[in-house]
């Protein structure tokens, strides 16, 4: 039985070459690959496809990442200002209880 953790390794490496034969190979022929934004795209041949047809996409999803997660310094500080800037007293004040009223 091969090493799980092996595979998943060799799997991860796989993508650093972007190979779509080598990625693909991977996948069952009923496989599903599904990476949020993109749809799923079903079966091994078609995931081949898609990688071929779109080489730039794990270039983008990480720039996303490394944006998100790891902000440059001029965009940090923006982030920071709006959070100072947020102040409790700002928040709309609660609307008044009604008062119950017999009858």
């Amino acid at each position: 039985m091969a090493d799980n953790a092996a595979i998943v390794r060799d799997f991860i490496r796989a993508w650093s070459r972007l190979d779509p034969d080598e990625i693909a190979a991977y996948f069952t022929e009923d496989g599903v690959y599904h990476n949020i934004p993109t749809e799923p795209v079903a079966g091994r041949d078609n995931v081949r496809q898609f990688l071929k047809d779109n080489p730039e996409m794990p270039d983008e999803i990480e720039k996303k990442i490394r944006a998100k997660l790891m902000p440059k310094p001029e965009e940090k500080k923006v982030e920071e200002k709006k959070a100072e800037d947020k102040k409790p007293e700002d928040a709309p004040a609660p609307a008044p209880a009604e008062e119950a009223t017999e009858e």
